[in-house]
């Protein structure tokens, strides 16, 4: 251990001299480079002192150089300049850039084509003659654009200057001499839908027509369905044309649509019916067009069931009342169940029958002329004429047995009863034949007086024990409405209520209904008082009293 020990302390002692002897060369290098790093500097140095002397020198010669130019300059010098006004320099300022313009244009001139300049030559050339020509040919074309347009604003003036049209001329297609504005007259249901359906197909036609597309039936049902939301068939434009003929153009056509050539059925407005445009002289379906054929369709609706009506009326017995009087229906003519309108017929599309067969028997009669002769006797044995059905005779029915003494006796009863009863059923029948003649002819105004007059005489008895019962001659007005339109029989509202009050209130003198004739005063008053209306009522008035005094203003409408 000893021995290891000292060997170890000598190999480190070795270690540590090579080390230093290291760091000894490494300082003699650096000392080496910065020797020679100075020596380099030092020349640097050297070099630039003598530029720095140099340029001293050059600088002390431009000195000198300049003090004597400037003292020569002080000597030679000109007296102090004179101060201008500011308007001087402008226009000094203004003559330096119009003579930079003119420079510049004269540069520009310069580089112009000759052309340009034999043009200008030429032009002065030109004779005094030709110059006076062209300006006289120039005035004339004025004067002549001047009266032109002097005549287009006079023109103009005069349109302005027009009187309006007056409406009834304007409008004069919407008024109808045949139609009654008046009229209460209603079409059963499918009448009305085939109006509908009229309506839809006259303003598809109108649509397709002004576009000048094709009208086929595919697109007038596709068109009227989504209008009137209703099914249409050709079996209602059969309708139609049995109404009004003379609406459309039918024809049948071979079309190419959807990838088939196929016949499809056209429609087209009659031309005939269709007014021309002033303008451009051509046909175009306008709105009034429009209304007018719709109009026309409605009267040849109203003419088919007033024809059925007649035939009613003559089937009663009442054939004195002209077609053009009637007003309303009559009572027992069952409007909803009239029989349908009647379809024309329509063209339809040519078909091979050669082709098309229905039964078994026609394909073989049509096979008979291309199959061999024992072919066409088979076909004889397989068709079977029609056997003759076995007719069944009903049993006639036994006379009737004899009667018995009682039975006979009976009977007779029977048959005077019925003859006693007869009178009484002929004298009811006349009376209803009467009322219904007078419903059919009542003018509206007369039935609107007389419905009138029989709520005036509810009002009365309503109103006579309404103030009884509370005992007061004044109530207001709104507690009296409401209490008549809950307890009157024709079901009136408040408002109508009050509109009958007022009325009766306000009854002038010429009327004289609700007025008593000796002291001249009034049945009923409305007074205001705060804003608060009360009808105040006179008691000395009867109930008797006032309902014959509207019984006899109802009798005097129906003598009217």
């Amino acid at each position: 251990m000893s021995q290891a020990r000292v060997t170890d302390f000598f190999a480190t002692r070795k270690r540590n001299r090579f080390n230093q002897d290291e760091i000894l060369l490494n300082k003699q290098k650096k000392s080496h480079q910065l020797v020679e790093s100075s020596d380099s500097k030092s020349d640097e140095i050297a070099q630039i002192k003598e530029k720095l002397a140099q340029v001293a020198a050059s600088s002390e010669r431009c000195l000198r150089s300049r003090t004597k130019l400037e003292n020569d300059k002080k000597e030679e010098a000109p007296p102090a300049p004179v101060k201008r006004s500011k308007k001087k320099e402008q226009l000094e300022a203004l003559k330096v850039k119009m003579n930079r313009l003119d420079e510049k244009i004269s540069k520009v001139v310069h580089q112009e084509p000759e052309t340009e300049k034999t043009e200008t030559k030429e032009k002065k050339k030109l004779n005094k003659a030709e110059l006076k020509q062209k300006i006289e040919q120039f005035n004339k074309n004025l004067i002549q654009i001047q009266q032109n347009e002097e005549k287009a604003e006079a023109k103009t003036e005069i349109k302005d200057s027009e009187k309006p049209i007056p409406a009834y001329e304007k409008f004069k297609d919407l008024a109808d001499e045949h139609l009654d504005p008046t009229t209460t007259l209603t079409l059963p249901k499918s009448y009305s839908l085939l109006l509908d359906s009229f309506k839809g197909s006259d303003t598809i036609v109108k649509f397709l027509f002004n576009r000048d597309e094709i009208c086929t039936f595919l697109k007038l049902k596709m068109g009227i369905q989504n209008i009137t939301k209703h099914t249409f068939n050709l079996k209602h434009l059969a309708q139609i044309k049995h109404v009004y003929q003379e609406a459309y153009l039918y024809k049948q056509e071979k079309i190419f649509i959807d990838f088939k050539n196929d016949y499809h059925l056209i429609i087209s407005p009659n031309m005939d019916e269709i007014e021309t445009n002033k303008d451009t002289n051509l046909k175009q379906f306008t709105p009034m067009v429009l209304l007018k054929r719709l109009k026309k369709f409605k009267l040849n609706l109203f003419s088919i069931v007033k024809r059925l009506h007649q035939e009613f009326l003559n089937s009663i017995g009442i054939t004195d009342i002209p077609l053009e009087n009637i007003k309303r229906w009559h009572q027992k003519f069952d409007l909803e169940n009239l029989p349908e309108i009647s379809e024309s017929e329509l063209p339809k599309a040519p078909v091979d029958q050669s082709i098309k067969c229905k039964t078994g028997k026609e394909l073989l009669n049509i096979a008979k002329d291309i199959y061999s002769s024992r072919v066409q006797d088979a076909i004889k044995n397989t068709i079977v004429p029609n056997e003759e059905k076995p007719v069944i005779e009903k049993p006639k029915k036994e006379p009737d047995v004899a009667l018995n003494p009682d039975q006979k006796v009976i009977n007779k009863l029977k048959e005077k009863k019925e003859t006693t009863y007869n009178a009484l059923l002929d004298k009811i029948r006349a009376k209803e034949k009467q009322k219904a003649l007078e419903n059919m002819i009542i003018n509206n105004d007369k039935e609107k007086m007389t419905t009138k007059y029989n709520s005036y005489k509810d009002l009365i008895r309503f109103l006579l024990f309404f103030y009884q019962s509370e005992k007061k001659s004044t109530l207001e007005m709104d507690k009296v409405c409401k209490k008549a339109a809950d307890s009157t029989k024709g079901g009136l509202n408040e408002l109508e209520c009050r509109e009958l009050i007022a009325e009766m209130s306000n009854d002038s003198k010429d009327v004289n209904m609700f007025i008593n004739a000796e002291s001249g005063k009034k049945w009923l008053n409305i007074i205001r008082v705060r804003n608060v209306q009360y009808l105040q009522m006179d008691k000395n008035f009867h109930l008797n009293d006032l309902n014959s005094m509207a019984d006899k203003a109802i009798e005097a409408l129906k003598s009217s």
